[in-house]
């Protein structure tokens, strides 16, 4: 029955799956505030406290070190560097509060670049919370 339907409407029109191209999140602050080496990369996830970028080669240590400028650049200072695995961990401050960490992943199929940005928080007006 399923052929007859078909001929009788016709095939599909509009896109199909094959066709549809791959998501790309956009920029948002405080990450397009910056000049971030995102070239040929694709934004997978973009928010105010995350960026995570994915690359079609796996070039590991020309992403760190463009990354890695664009940081500095932007007033953080390099905090940790650590690498194991062909995994690259970089963590930055700014100021005595703010903290970014920054992974460069190595992949079968490419690198994916992370940074997670934990913001500042106000030096007045949190207590503590109290131990039970």
């Amino acid at each position: 029955m399923l052929p007859v339907l078909w001929l009788a409407c016709g095939p599909p029109d509009g896109p199909t799956v094959a066709e549809t191209p791959p998501y790309q999140a956009p920029i948002v602050a405080p990450w397009d505030g910056w000049s971030l080496p995102i070239g040929d990369g694709r934004v997978l996830v973009s928010n105010a406290g995350l960026l995570t970028v994915r690359y079609s080669e796996p070039r590991v240590a020309e992403l760190t070190a463009a990354w890695r400028t664009a940081f500095t650049d932007a007033g953080f200072v390099e905090a940790l560097d650590h690498e194991e695995g062909g995994l690259v961990a970089l963590r930055f401050v700014y100021g005595p509060t703010q903290t970014l960490s920054l992974a460069v992943i190595p992949r079968p199929d490419g690198a994916v670049v992370s940074a997670a940005l934990v913001p500042d928080w106000p030096a007045e007006g949190i207590e503590p919370v109290a131990a039970k």
